[in-house]
């Protein structure tokens, strides 16, 4: 699981959960779950694992 805590300044306020669903489809991409924050626990997308969290945590946040 993808943990992404949200800060600012020192004080945190919110995090991020992104569960690896091990699913795969024909394209080698990963099914992912967003299970945080409150409202997008319905969330899944598609993410090639080998390019990183970076635009996987990127297509999360375009979304929410």
């Amino acid at each position: 699981m993808l943990i992404a805590k949200i800060y600012v300044n020192e004080t945190q306020i919110d995090e991020i959960h992104i569960q690896n669903m091990v699913d795969r489809n024909k394209k080698g991409e990963t099914l992912y779950k967003v299970r945080e924050p409150q409202g997008f626990e319905n969330l899944k997308l598609w993410h090639k694992r080998d390019l990183g969290y970076q635009p996987l945590l990127k297509k999360v946040l375009k979304i929410i």
